[in-house]
């Protein structure tokens, strides 16, 4: 996918950027899926929910958050415009 939204000057570029994109991302995911999820737990504890019950809703608000950096994610590849080539190669099956 990189190597089709990249213009063909800067495709090291990007390589890069998803490199450090993926090792960043695998960093901040647990961190703030964790940190949600313990937050809401305690959240629905001080308030006197029954702890299974705080932690199922803590967990719910942690996959709610991840399901919203999905949805940024599709979003910012919705905006990104498509290169397409000035002469396309045809194919023929001859």
């Amino acid at each position: 996918m990189v190597s089709q939204l990249a213009p063909a000057s800067k495709t090291a570029e990007f390589y890069g950027f998803l490199s450090v994109a993926g090792r960043t991302s695998t960093f901040v995911g647990p961190l703030v899926f964790g940190t949600i999820s313990y937050r809401a737990n305690n959240w629905y504890i001080n308030n006197g929910f029954d702890p299974i019950l705080a932690e199922q809703n803590g967990l719910l608000w942690a996959i709610g958050s991840i399901l919203l950096f999905l949805v940024v994610g599709l979003l910012v590849l919705l905006i990104v415009r498509r290169v397409t080539a000035k002469n396309p190669m045809v194919y023929t099956t001859d």
